[in-house]
C-alpha cells in the first residue's frame, strides 16, 4: 500500500501499545461491571466481537496505508476488548482449586487456535485452488484429515 521502509516498525508498535491502554482499562472495568441479563463479561464480549467484526469487513476497501493502520489499530482493540475478560472469566466460573488447571487448558486451547489459523494457509488453497498434486499438500490433508 505504498509504506516506505521508515513507516514499518511505527506500523508494528500500534498492536503492542494498543493492548498496554486498553487492557488494563478494560480489565477494571469488566471487574466492576454487571449487567443483569449478560453477566459481568459477556458485553465486553459483544464489544470486542463487534469491534472486530466491523474492522475485517472494512479491511479489503482500505483505501490508504493509514486507513488500514487505523483499522488494525481498531481491530487489535476489539481483540484486547474481548479477549482480557475471556481471561477473567475462568476466574469467576471455577472453584479455586480448579483454577489452575483452567487457566492451563485456556492458554492451550488459545495457543492450539493460533497454530492451526497459521496452518490454515497451506490447507485452505488446496480446497479453494484445488491444487492437490504438491507431495507437502498431499502430506497436509493426510494429516489433518
Amino acid at each position: 500500500m505504498g509504506a516506505a521502509p521508515d513507516q514499518i516498525p511505527i506500523l508494528h508498535l500500534a498492536g503492542p501499545v494498543t493492548g498496554l491502554l486498553v487492557q488494563p482499562i478494560i480489565g477494571a472495568m469488566s471487574d466492576k461491571t454487571w449487567s443483569p441479563k449478560f453477566g459481568r463479561r459477556k458485553p465486553y464480549f459483544l464489544i470486542g466481537a463487534l469491534l472486530c467484526s466491523v474492522s475485517l469487513l472494512l479491511f479489503p476497501f482500505s483505501s490508504s496505508l493509514w486507513m488500514a493502520a487505523g483499522l488494525l489499530w481498531i481491530l487489535d482493540a476489539g481483540n484486547n476488548t474481548a479477549m482480557e475478560p475471556y481471561r477473567a472469566l475462568i476466574a469467576d466460573k471455577l472453584i479455586p482449586e480448579q483454577q489452575p488447571t483452567g487457566f492451563q487448558m485456556q492458554s492451550f486451547f488459545t495457543g492450539l487456535g493460533q497454530v492451526l489459523a497459521n496452518l490454515s494457509i497451506f490447507i485452505f488453497p488446496i480446497f479453494i485452488v484445488g491444487k492437490t498434486g504438491s507431495l507437502l499438500h498431499g502430506f497436509m490433508l493426510l494429516l489433518f484429515f
